[in-house]
Formats: C-alpha cells, structure tokens, sequence
C-alpha cells in the first residue's frame, strides 16, 4: 500500500512538472556574419529568464534555409540543455494569409465607395447639363414677368451654385478615399510578392532548478550569401602610376538585417573543413631526349 501511495506521489509530481513548462520566445539578434564566395556563417544571441523545471526557450527571426547540421550553440547559465531543434513556422504565413484577406476585404469595400462618390458626380453633371440646355426664357405671350424673370434666374443661380460646391465635395472625398485605396493596394501588393522573411525557430529545451537568466550563441551556415570582389583602377595621368582599389559587393537573402553586423570576408571555402589536405607528390628529373640512329639509316637509302 506504501509502494502504491509513493507512485502516485511521484507520477503526481511529474504531471505537475510537465504542466507548469514554460515556452519563452526570444528574438535572435544577428551579431556577425562571416560571409564566403558562395556561403556565410552568422552568428546570432539571444537572452532568456528560465523559471524552475521544464522550460522551452524559442529564438526566433532565424532563416528559414538555414542548414540545420551546420548548427553550434553554447549558452550561459546554471541550467541543463535537454534537447535541440530547429523547425519553420509557417503560422506565419497563416497570419500573413489572414492578413492579406484582411486587406482585400478593405479594399472592396473603399472600391464600393468610390463607385457611390462617382455615381454621383453622374448625376450631378446630367442635372447640370440639362439646366444649361433648357435655360432659354420662355414664357406666355406677353412674356415673362419681372417677378417672375427674378424667380427664375435666382433659381439657375442658386441650384447651379449648389451643384458646383457638391463637385467640390465630391472631389475632395474622391481624392480622400483614393489615398486610402492606394495605401491599402501598397500593402496588399508587399503581402502577395513572395517573401524570404526569417520566420526559422530554434527550440531549445532546458531544465532549471532555479530563476535563471540564461544567454545564448548559436553560429550556423546559410547558401543564399556571399560576396565577389570588385576592382576599381584609377590613374592621374600616363606618367603616374596605377592605384588599384579592392572592393566586395556582398548580397545576402536570409530575411535577416544585417544592419551595423560585423562583417568578415573571406575566400576560404567552408565545406573543405580544417583538416589538412593529402598532396600527391609529383616526381622530377632532367628530360633526356631520344637517340636516333642517323647511320642506320643513311646506310639504308639507296
């Protein structure tokens, strides 16, 4: 009965342990970049609070095609590393979906108002046109009375002048709710282009027996880097001599910012490794041309 209670202290006591796990989510911030001819080598940190037990500490804004074996993390803190992995999140794209439908409904609904505000103006051009075009006095006849000249021209004064404020109206709200629609379109247009955003995690499991403030390092490769060298030569006259400069255009497409990153160049090439390379010797000696026997053969010519 003894044995039976302390299981179930003990199985009580890990569901708790496993309830209570924490996932803490922190954004990788890029410190260095190594950048080869055809690859680079980044190197991001992060710092993350660990409670007791079970934690789950998330760096996220890693590229997405970044190489998973080429991953080397160390961190700080009195904590245990149980386990590592690297996944995309592609909840991401889900929200930039729901985002973009978002949008879309937007912009109908801006579009819908834009055919009201036009319709409108139809409607006011037509009443202006039929005004002016019926505009000419007639009346019975003996003609129109003064009362009745005043009548009328006050009217054509009046519901013209009515008409060109509500032209003026319906232009500023025109102009209005195209800002609007090109703003909405902008954004629209930059969620629908394809995107190489970093939306790469890198789940690390750990376990603490105590609050910890935990720093991390992770270095990797990624193939969508590089740089190629670039030469300017520049010379004062025939007479001076040449100055070379050495330059390096660097491109990058991991969907990370590489702003104020230190940044190293470098020819080597990665994928050989430090190991040193085996050479085959190539053997030399004096080149000894042929002998030909010219006596035989001039014996032999008739």
């Amino acid at each position: 009965m003894k044995k039976f209670s302390i299981i179930i202290i003990l199985l009580s006591l890990l569901s708790d342990t496993w309830a209570t796990e924490q996932e803490i989510r922190v954004k990788a911030e890029l410190k260095e970049a190594n950048v080869y001819l055809t690859s680079a080598k980044l190197s991001v940190t992060a710092e993350a609070l660990i409670v007791p037990g079970a934690n789950t500490v998330v760096l996220e804004n890693l590229p997405n095609n970044l190489n998973p074996e080429t991953i080397q993390l160390n961190a700080k803190g009195d904590f245990v590393i149980l386990g590592v992995q690297f996944a995309n999140n592609y909840l991401k794209e889900m929200k930039k979906n729901q985002q973009a439908e978002k949008l879309t409904d937007s912009l109908e609904r801006l579009s819908d108002k834009m055919e009201i505000l036009n319709g409108k103006g139809l409607v006011l051009e037509k009443e202006e046109t039929m005004i002016s075009s019926n505009n000419a006095l007639s009346g019975t006849e003996t003609g129109f009375k003064v009362d009745e000249l005043v009548k009328l021209a006050d009217f054509y004064r009046k519901r013209l002048g009515q008409i060109t404020e509500e032209k003026i109206k319906l232009k500023q709200q025109k102009k209005e709710l195209q800002k609007q629609i090109d703003k909405v379109s902008a954004q629209l247009n930059e969620l629908n282009q394809p995107s190489n955003a970093a939306s790469g995690e890198l789940r690390i499991n750990v376990s603490s027996k105590n609050t910890v403030s935990a720093s991390f390092n992770c270095e990797f490769m990624v193939f969508n880097a590089g740089w190629e060298p670039l030469y300017d030569i520049k010379a004062k006259n025939t007479n001076s001599p040449i100055q070379l400069i050495f330059k390096a255009k660097v491109y990058q497409n991991t969907g990370m910012d590489w702003k104020n990153v230190k940044l190293k160049l470098s020819t080597t090439n990665p994928l050989l490794g430090g190991d040193k390379p085996e050479l085959s010797p190539w053997y030399l000696d004096f080149y000894t041309p042929p002998l030909y026997n010219f006596r035989a053969k001039t014996m032999a010519t008739p």
